[in-house]
């Protein structure tokens, strides 16, 4: 599978590289940290997209160079992410290589509830794909289903999926089945290791937020081996709050271990930290 952020990676180290300057060299003339450098050239990260505007700059190329060679399309609306001026932003104002401004705004999607809904408004843009709206239902139909947004194995293990799954049953029953005997979480400052200090941190987002649904978006494998493996992303939620929509996401990292003895892969750590939520007018 394509991955844009790498892309992205490689040419900012290519360039870089070509013009004869060092990571603090180049970080010096943006303004940035050296550290920030090499999260972008190691693919943990990507820059703002004015950023990549000012690598263009900077270097005198065209800016939609760093977005590479292979050709790669929004994985909610399937538009093509050709230019640096179309992409979507993370969370951290990143730019998102994943998807378009029109579907993903800091971290949040802004168009389209389901697939069906993005299926029914791609007529609207058959033109500019040089079909006919039939033609363009059909290769909706066909194709956005596996997009990244609504493909259903999106995650990159089993174990993973179960895990995000769960947390939409609000069931701490389901979930408990799932976690090591040591399990641990540090959210936003705060260390819970015993299991009732577990429990009522997800009892208590369930109860706050009714009809919460989470979701996990720019999932990256920091370590994977026989025994650990930790997962990186975007943590999103939405649900309602004294009958209002309310919404929000943050950052974490979960760490799984297999169980020598059973061969199941464990949940043992979550390091994570919140945004403040949102609210709909």
């Amino acid at each position: 599978m394509y991955n844009g952020g790498m892309e992205i990676a490689t040419k900012i180290q290519e360039i870089r590289k070509k013009s004869g300057l060092t990571q603090k060299e180049l970080a010096d003339r943006l303004f940035v940290t050296r550290q920030a450098v090499t999260r972008w050239e190691n693919g943990d990260t990507t820059p703002t997209i004015e950023t990549l505007k000012s690598i263009a700059e900077l270097f005198n190329v065209d800016g939609n160079i760093l977005l590479g060679t292979n050709q790669h399309v929004c994985q909610s609306c399937s538009a093509p992410l050709a230019s640096i001026d179309y992409l979507g932003t993370n969370s951290d104002k990143s730019a998102s290589t994943d998807y378009c401004k029109h579907c993903f705004v800091d971290g949040k999607f802004i168009a389209y509830e389901t697939v069906d809904d993005a299926i029914a408004d791609s007529v609207n843009y058959a033109q500019y794909a040089g079909l006919t709206k039939e033609e363009m239902l059909a290769f909706a139909r066909e194709n956005y289903p596996n997009l990244k947004r609504w493909r259903k194995d999106e995650y990159p293990t089993k174990h993973f999926a179960e895990y995000q799954e769960a947390l939409n049953l609000h069931d701490f029953d389901v979930i408990a089945k799932l976690f090591h005997k040591d399990v641990s979480f540090f959210h936003s400052g705060v260390k819970m290791t015993d299991p009732k200090e577990v429990e009522k941190f997800h009892l208590n987002f369930w109860n706050t937020i009714k009809g919460v649904k989470w979701w996990a978006t720019d999932v990256k494998i920091l370590h994977q081996d026989d025994k650990c493996e930790i997962y990186t992303y975007q943590y999103n939620y939405s649900g309602t709050v004294d009958g209002e929509k309310v919404e929000g996401n943050g950052r974490t990292t979960d760490v799984f271990v297999k169980n020598p003895k059973s061969g199941k892969w464990e949940f043992l750590h979550a390091h994570s930290s919140s945004e403040t939520p949102n609210h709909d007018d």
